[in-house]
C-alpha cells in the first residue's frame, strides 16, 4: 500500500510539474508573468486530477479572444497529460465567466448530493449546501433557489449526454440559459461549481450591489493543501478553496454543534476523502477567521 500510494505521489508531482512547463511554453501564454502562470497551473491540475471540481478562470488577461485562448491552453493539455481529457471550458454566457470543469466529478457530486439539496429544512439536514439570501438582515433559505436548481440540472443533463467512452470531451460547453436569467441568478449556481458549502443570493429587489454585507461581519474559511514539507511544487499558502458567511449565521447550534464547525468538519470530510482516494501524500488544512469590509464582491 505504501508502494502504491508513493507512486501516486510521484505521479501527482509529475502532472503538477508538467502542467507547468506545458503552458509556459503555450505561445498565447508565454507573456504571462510565471507568478500567476504558476498559480493557474496549480488550479487547473487540481482539477484535472479530481481535488476539485471546478476553477473559475480569474487568474490573468489575454490578448484576443479568451474563449480560444482557453480551448487551445486544454487542447494542449489533452494532447500531453490524459487527465485533462475529462476536463472542459464551460462559459457562462450571463456573465460571460469561465470555468475549467471536471465533468465525471461534477456529475458525481450531483448524483450525491441533488437529494439533499432539494429537501434541507434544517441544518442537520443539509450535507453541503447553505443558501444565505442577502437581505438587509441576511438569513438562510430552506432550500436551494428554483433557478439555481434549473441550471445545474440543465448542465447535469449536457454533460450526462456524453459519451461514455476514452475520447476527449468538447472542449467547451457553453451554458444554456433561460432569458430571464439575470447575473444575480448566477452566484449561488457558481458557489456549487466551485464546492463553496455557503452560497449567497442576492434578492431581486436589491440592485446596489455595492451595499451587499456592507459592515456584516463575516466569517472566513480558507483551504490549503499541505505535504508535510515535501516540495511537489505547490506553496504551502496556495488556497484552493476560499468562501464567507455572516459570522452570527455560522454561529447558530443544533445539536451540540455549531454551524461553523459542521462546515469546518465537512470540508475536512470531502477533501481528505478525495486526498486519500487519489493516495496523495497530503492533508488539508483549514483557517476560519473573521473580517468586515464595505462591500464585498459576489
Amino acid at each position: 500500500m505504501a508502494s502504491s500510494s508513493n507512486t501516486r505521489g510521484e505521479l501527482y508531482n509529475q502532472i503538477l510539474q508538467q502542467t507547468f512547463f506545458i503552458l509556459q511554453n503555450e505561445f498565447t501564454l508565454r507573456k504571462v508573468a510565471r507568478k500567476k502562470l504558476h498559480v493557474f497551473s496549480i488550479d487547473v491540475a487540481l482539477v484535472a486530477l479530481g481535488l476539485r471540481t471546478c476553477y473559475l478562470f480569474d487568474a490573468f488577461s489575454v490578448k484576443g479572444s479568451l474563449d480560444i485562448a482557453l480551448m487551445n491552453t486544454l487542447q494542449i493539455l489533452r494532447t500531453k497529460i490524459a487527465v485533462f481529457n475529462r476536463v472542459v471550458v464551460l462559459h457562462d454566457i450571463v456573465c460571460d465567466q469561465f470555468f475549467f470543469l471536471n465533468v465525471a466529478l461534477f456529475l458525481s457530486n450531483r448524483e450525491n448530493e441533488s437529494e439533499t439539496i432539494e429537501s434541507a429544512h434544517n441544518m442537520n439536514d443539509r450535507y453541503y449546501n447553505w443558501f444565505v439570501l442577502l437581505e438587509s438582515l441576511p438569513r438562510f433559505l430552506p432550500g436551494i433557489p428554483t433557478s439555481t436548481r434549473n441550471l445545474l440540472n440543465s448542465l447535469s443533463g449536457t454533460l450526462s449526454s456524453f459519451p461514455v467512452t476514452n475520447d476527449p470531451y468538447h472542449l467547451l460547453v457553453q451554458l444554456n440559459t433561460p432569458p430571464d436569467i439575470t447575473p444575480e441568478n448566477m452566484v449561488p449556481f457558481a458557489a456549487i461549481l466551485l464546492e463553496y458549502p455557503v452560497a449567497y443570493v442576492p434578492h431581486s429587489s436589491n440592485h446596489n450591489s455595492s451595499s451587499y454585507l456592507s459592515g456584516v461581519e463575516l466569517t472566513v474559511f480558507e483551504c490549503t493543501l499541505d505535504f508535510g514539507g515535501v516540495d511537489i511544487g505547490i506553496p504551502p499558502d496556495h488556497i484552493f478553496i476560499k468562501f464567507s458567511c455572516p459570522t452570527f449565521l455560522v454561529q447558530l447550534v443544533e445539536n451540540t454543534e455549531t454551524l461553523a464547525d459542521k462546515i469546518h468538519s465537512q470540508l475536512m470530510d470531502k477533501f481528505t476523502g478525495r486526498l486519500e482516494s487519489n493516495n496523495i501524500p497530503a492533508s488539508v488544512k483549514i483557517r476560519r477567521f473573521q473580517e468586515t469590509h464595505d462591500r464585498v464582491a459576489l
